[in-house]
C-alpha cells in the first residue's frame, strides 16, 4: 500500500489515513484537491494560506468563529477572542439575532471594555442596525477600542443619521424607560439615572433624589451604575468647596469601583488603579497601580488616556523602573488612538530629554 510522508513531523502513513498518528496532522491523499474556504481556489497539498487571496487555510481539526472569526478547535464552546459561544451566531443573522448581538455589544461599551464591543458592534452595523452604527461611530472618533479615525467615524455616524439615529433619539424616550425601570429593568434604571443627572459635574447633586434611579440600578449589581455614581462621589470630593468628609466620600467611590470592577466594568478597573495611584480612599501603592492599568487595558479599556497613564508610570518610574522606550511606545499609542494634547507634549520633552 502506498504511504504518504507528514508534512509536520515527516512520518510515513497509509495512504488511507486521514491524520497522521503520530503528530495528529491532517494529510492529503495523492491527487485530492483542497479548496480555500475563503475564495475557492484550488490550494498546493501542503499550503499555509491561499495564492489567491492570502486567507489562511483551514484545518480539518478547525472552524471558525461566527462572529469574529478567529480560529477555534471543534469542540471549544466559547471563541477565545470575543467569547461568543460558538453556536450562537452560527449562520445568517436574523433580526433578533441582530439585535442580541447589538444589545451584547451595547453591554461591552457600558462596561468599557471597547475592544470587545467593537467587535459586536462592527458586526451589528455592517448588517445595518442603526445603534450599533451610532456606538461605532463614537468608538472610532473618540479611539475607544480601536484606532481613532474621524473619517470613519463619521461616515458611520451618517448611516445611522440616515435612519434616524443621533444623539437625542440613540436611547429611549423617558416615557419608556419609566416605564422599564418601574418594572426593575437595571438598565433602564442606568439609563435613567443619567438622563436626569447628565449635569452633574456642573452643580452638586442631590443624592436622595437625582441618585434614586442610579442607586437602584447599582443595588441590582448592575456595573456601570455602581461605576458612575462612584465617578460622581471621586468628582465632588475633588472639588474645592466642597465641605463634606472628602475621606469618607473617596472611601464609598473606592468601594462601589471594586464591586464594578468585580462584575467585569473594565473603566472600573483603571479608576481603582488611579485611587491607588494616587492614594485616595486607599493607602497609595504605586505598583498595584500599574498592574490595575494594564489589567483594564488587558480586559479592553483601550482608550487615550488609559495609554497614556501606562506611558507616565513608565517614563517617570512610577510602580515600576523607569523605561522610556516603554513609555515612547505607549505615549505613542496613546496619540494614535486620538490624545492629541498630553501625549504629544510628554513625548516631545522624552524625545527631548533622550
Amino acid at each position: 500500500m502506498p504511504t504518504l510522508v507528514c508534512p509536520k513531523c515527516k512520518y510515513h502513513t497509509e495512504n488511507d489515513e486521514r491524520f497522521c498518528w503520530k503528530c495528529g496532522t491532517a494529510l492529503t491523499a495523492a491527487g485530492e484537491t483542497i479548496y480555500c474556504s475563503s475564495c475557492g481556489a484550488a490550494l498546493k497539498p501542503h499550503a499555509e494560506f491561499c495564492s489567491q487571496c492570502g486567507a489562511k487555510r483551514k484545518k480539518s481539526d478547525e472552524t471558525a468563529c461566527s462572529l469574529c472569526g478567529a480560529e477555534l478547535k471543534i469542540g471549544e464552546q466559547f471563541c477565545w477572542k470575543c467569547g461568543t459561544r460558538a453556536d450562537e451566531f452560527s449562520g445568517e443573522i436574523e433580526d433578533e439575532k441582530l439585535e442580541k448581538l447589538y444589545r451584547k455589544g451595547l453591554d461591552d461599551y457600558e462596561n468599557k471594555r471597547y475592544v470587545s464591543a467593537v467587535i459586536k458592534l462592527k458586526k451589528a452595523a455592517e448588517q445595518g442596525h442603526p445603534k450599533a452604527q451610532f456606538y461605532l461611530a463614537d468608538c472610532f472618533m473618540n479611539g475607544r477600542g480601536i484606532r481613532m479615525d474621524e473619517a470613519l467615524g463619521n461616515e458611520w455616524a451618517r448611516k445611522a443619521g440616515e435612519q434616524g439615529i443621533n444623539e437625542s433619539t440613540v436611547r429611549d424616550s423617558l416615557e419608556m424607560l419609566l416605564e422599564k425601570a418601574g418594572d426593575g429593568d437595571a438598565y433602564a434604571r442606568y439609563q435613567l439615572g443619567r438622563q436626569i443627572t447628565k449635569h452633574y459635574y456642573l452643580s452638586k447633586p442631590d443624592y436622595k433624589n437625582d441618585r434614586k434611579w442610579l442607586s437602584k440600578a447599582a443595588k441590582q449589581g448592575y456595573a456601570p451604575a455602581q461605576y458612575t455614581i462612584a465617578e460622581c462621589y471621586t468628582f465632588i470630593a475633588n472639588q474645592k468647596d466642597y465641605s463634606g468628609n472628602r475621606r469618607k466620600l473617596k472611601e464609598k467611590a473606592f468601594a462601589l469601583y471594586s464591586e464594578a470592577a468585580e462584575l467585569g466594568h473594565a473603566g472600573a478597573l483603571f479608576a481603582l488603579g488611579e485611587c491607588y495611584r494616587k492614594g485616595e480612599g486607599v493607602r497609595q501603592n504605586r505598583r498595584k497601580a500599574l498592574s490595575l492599568f494594564r489589567q483594564a487595558l488587558e480586559a479592553g479599556f483601550r482608550e487615550p488616556m488609559c495609554l497614556f497613564t501606562i506611558g507616565l508610570c513608565y517614563d517617570h518610574g512610577i510602580g515600576t523602573p523607569r523605561n522610556r522606550k516603554e513609555a515612547a511606545r505607549m505615549y505613542q499609542k496613546a496619540i494614535a488612538y486620538g490624545d492629541r494634547v498630553l501625549a504629544p507634549e510628554y513625548l516631545r520633552k522624552l524625545e527631548l530629554a533622550v
